[in-house]
């Protein structure tokens, strides 16, 4: 299922239980051989979990499904990480452009922060050229390519009407129109590709296309930014060595710019950093923007408006992330949940919510 679409899905569910197993794979071989081993050694806690937890004939269900989905799942073609959620009824797996810290959670709904993790992420992101002739679609992560986009996918696209003769071409405007129309099929097609998987947009090209490019775009905020050069024969992993520089400038500049935010509000006393008081004022529709470090979980006993911390998420009535539930109640209220590298938000114990009242 497409990233977007996944989430949009596994947000609305609800069961008792809802399984959700995370696990950090690999791209090549040999390293994705482990992947397998590593899933099945997950699945078998998760089931004995499951199996002391609750009656026998209300997970089999479950685990049932469980096993059908990773006797489907092809371990050749894994990414950065993988998610399986299943309940008595579905199973869906994910596949993740970011590592994910190997865990099972038991609950009444999904996890799916890494999910909305996965579709914040810069680092994994598309190197799109145009040139006027022609545009290619490179995958990237980091400063390593994944893929080059084929015919059959959709890319490349070339523009057979911009070989228009000379004659006509050199008509005023007549260039100006045909370079416009190739641009706007790149962009359509791009959309398609985005709604896909959303991930960021390098444009590559020489100033006066990726400018044009730029001027005819419906979503301008797909595209975060553009290296120079003459992209059509350049091999994709020079694009995106080149393209990553930009990335990490985006990166840096987002990181700098949701700290300046926090450290503003706290000025103004719209700052939460107590699990506790974030929770409360997250199911109260307060949230504004909940900031928090990629690995941070927290396992806590919910007893009406009171939050303990735990430490074994197994334990009777304990909720094994109370950071999801923040981040859905946040979500549903109509706020934002920015995840920051780890060591980000140590003076505000890993975790900040800017509150609107």
């Amino acid at each position: 299922m497409e990233l977007k679409n996944a989430l949009r899905t596994l947000e609305r569910l609800e069961g008792d239980p809802c399984v959700s197993i995370l696990l950090k794979t690999h791209r090549t071989f040999p390293d994705n051989e482990q992947d397998q081993i590593n899933l099945k050694n997950l699945v078998t806690s998760t089931e004995e979990r499951l199996l002391k937890e609750y009656d026998k004939r209300e997970v089999w269900p479950v685990i049932e499904r469980i096993h059908a989905a990773v006797a489907d799942i092809d371990h050749t073609n894994n990414l950065d990480g993988l998610a399986l959620f299943a309940k008595a009824d579905m199973a869906e797996v994910v596949k993740l452009n970011i590592p994910v810290t190997d865990r099972a959670i038991v609950a009444r709904t999904f996890a799916t922060r890494d999910l909305l993790r996965a579709m914040q992420s810069s680092a994994h992101y598309y190197v799109l050229t145009v040139s006027g002739h022609k545009s290619r679609l490179i995958e990237a992560h980091r400063d390593k390519v994944v893929k080059e986009y084929t015919h059959k996918e959709g890319f490349p696209l070339e523009d057979n009407l911009y070989n228009t003769h000379n004659a006509e071409r050199s008509q005023a405007g007549v260039e100006e129109n045909l370079m416009k129309e190739f641009c706007n099929r790149v962009d359509k097609e791009m959309k398609v590709m985005h709604a896909k998987t959303p991930l960021p947009v390098v444009l590559a090209g020489d100033e006066r296309n990726t400018r044009f490019m730029m001027g005819v775009v419906d979503t301008p905020s797909m595209y975060i930014g553009s290296i120079a050069g003459s992209p059509d024969e350049q091999k994709a992993h020079v694009l995106v060595e080149k393209a990553f520089v930009v990335v990490e400038r985006v990166m840096a500049e987002r990181r700098l710019k949701a700290l300046d935010d926090i450290e503003k509000a706290q000025g103004a006393d719209r700052l939460m950093d107590d699990v506790g008081d974030i929770f409360r004022a997250a199911r109260e529709g307060r949230g504004d923007t909940l900031y928090v470090e990629e690995g941070f979980f927290q396992p806590a006993l919910v007893e009406g408006d009171t939050v303990t911390m735990k430490e074994d998420p197994t334990e009777a009535g304990v909720v094994d992330d109370i950071i999801d539930e923040i981040a859905e109640d946040i979500l549903r209220h109509g706020g934002n949940v920015v995840f920051l590298p780890t060591g980000s938000l140590e003076k505000f114990r890993r975790i900040c919510l800017t509150v609107r009242y």
